[in-house]
């Protein structure tokens, strides 16, 4: 009798709660995740499409570039 009870000790823990598929992890995983393959276009926090995002107002003069601007609303959203 002592023999039955080790080996029921050792069963795995599937038993107690049950298997889990696999199709359920992934459908719990499914509401978490995006797809980052998709093409969705960059927005601003007001829905503004932005096509390029790297490149950012400055101050240029014919010799020179100078600093970015604060008035870039693109820029500063994205910084912050």
């Amino acid at each position: 009798m002592p023999h039955k009870a080790s080996e029921e000790q050792h069963q795995p823990q599937e038993a107690s709660y049950g298997p889990v598929s696999n199709d359920e992890k992934l459908m719990d995983l499914a509401r978490d995740t995006t797809n980052i393959h998709i093409s969705t276009p960059f927005t601003t926090d007001h829905g503004t499409k932005v096509s390029n995002t790297d490149n950012w107002l400055r101050v240029v003069d014919h010799s020179q570039t100078g600093p970015s601007l604060l008035e870039d609303q693109i820029a500063r959203e994205k910084v912050y």
